[in-house]
């Protein structure tokens, strides 16, 4: 039963770590969306400007 206690505290920075990383991946891939799409804009507007 006492291996169990102290296991328990690593388990829940495990899980906070897991969780932080998660946040961090969805801001990351929100990120890269975002560029992804202002590319895309870009692309599709480019011909307009360059037939001027």
């Amino acid at each position: 039963m006492k291996s169990k206690t102290s296991s328990f505290p690593f388990c829940l920075v495990m899980f906070k770590k897991l969780v932080l990383l998660n946040q961090l991946s969805r801001q990351l891939v929100k990120q890269l969306l975002q560029e992804w799409s202002i590319m895309k804009l870009w692309v599709t507007l480019l011909p307009e400007f360059t037939n001027f």
